[in-house]
């Protein structure tokens, strides 16, 4: 009696443990023809091609046949290598999302995972590493609106790369590309990133004028005017004009507590 008794406890437990796997797993596929697809994801063939389980049969979908596909779910090892980037452990990061590139690519964090890897690359000073890995990126046709944010990230972090690197030609045409997309915090970080080339290119005065139309042009609350504010009052302050302390000034009284309060020279 004992033993039976086990061997329902243990088919309960596998039940329920299945279902949980189960929930965790439910994919929508977005055809490029005809109605979505929905099912629990079950793999991903290298070329893209997705195999999905609806009830007890197992279905394929070419790859050829589906825009964009997303777990419905962000997968706990996606999460836990965010947590891993956030702790400063670039080297196990920059691992992490690349193994997770390839598991999860085809279903919904492909950009994440390149922006991940390419950040804690990056982080590590291996900045033509981190180059490499956002170029792939270059023409990407982004369908999938839920990816917008690590995209553009992904961009931005490229351009600045460019511009660490003083590759200044390959920068303008990401920001260029940028510039295209209707929102004020693209806007203002384009103009922060010329003022950082004509910096680097020795055009100090032309470089505050850029900063400037940050600062004058946009409300307190764009994401790229904090960052203005203390590029203008560095970059003054490097040249001797006293102005650079007004600046200052506002970074501190508009923004207390900003952690780029610190960066002030």
């Amino acid at each position: 009696m004992k033993m039976k008794r086990f061997l329902v406890s243990a088919a309960a437990l596998a039940a329920i443990c299945g279902a949980y796997l189960v929930s965790g797993q439910e994919i929508t596929i977005h055809k490029k023809e005809g109605a979505a697809a929905k099912g629990i994801f079950v793999k991903a063939d290298p070329n893209g091609d997705l195999w999905i389980k609806v009830g007890q049969v197992q279905q394929k979908v070419k790859a050829v046949d589906y825009s964009y596909a997303r777990l419905k779910d962000k997968p706990k090892d996606v999460d836990a290598a965010e947590k891993v980037l956030a702790s400063k452990n670039f080297a196990k990061a920059a691992a992490d999302f690349a193994a997770l590139y390839e598991k999860y690519r085809f279903v919904g964090y492909d950009v994440l995972c390149i922006w991940g890897e390419s950040s804690a690359l990056a982080a590590q000073g291996k900045k033509p590493e981190a180059i490499a890995r956002l170029k792939a990126l270059d023409k990407y046709e982004l369908v999938d609106d839920e990816k917008a944010t690590e995209f553009f990230d992904s961009r931005k972090l490229l351009a600045n790369l460019y511009i660490d690197e003083s590759k200044f030609d390959d920068a303008l045409a990401i920001l260029g590309e940028l510039g295209q997309a209707n929102d004020d915090d693209m806007a203002t970080f384009g103009f922060n990133s010329r003022g950082s080339i004509l910096l680097k290119q020795g055009k100090k005065k032309d470089a505050v004028l850029m900063f400037l139309r940050t600062v004058l042009l946009f409300p307190v609350e764009n994401k790229e005017r904090p960052k203005a504010l203390v590029l203008v009052a560095n970059t003054l302050k490097e040249m001797q004009d006293n102005r650079g302390g007004i600046f200052a000034e506002m970074l501190k009284s508009e923004y207390p507590g900003n952690p780029l309060i610190a960066e002030l020279k």
